[in-house]
């Protein structure tokens, strides 16, 4: 197994997602698959599904180094 930073990742007949906007990103996609991407973006619209983050610091590439220097301690100290 490899890890792949990515929101949805697709590894043959297995589709996997890393959160919960991440797995509407994935069921939109799998309805892409199944049916096809007009479908998929008539749901998007349905749902009114437009991300717009408060924060960019969703991923350690991401994360001030402040705020990556206190989660690396609160990960140390057990916190999650």
């Amino acid at each position: 197994m490899e890890f792949v930073n990515e929101r949805y990742v697709r590894d043959g007949k297995i589709i996997t997602s890393a959160g919960v906007s991440a797995g509407i990103d994935m069921a939109l996609y799998l309805t892409s698959l199944a049916f096809n991407a007009k479908l998929a973006q008539i749901i998007q619209l349905s749902i009114e599904y437009d991300p717009q983050p408060p924060f960019n610091s969703g991923s350690p590439k991401k994360a001030p180094k402040e705020i990556m220097d206190i989660w690396m301690k609160m990960k140390t100290a057990g916190v999650k």
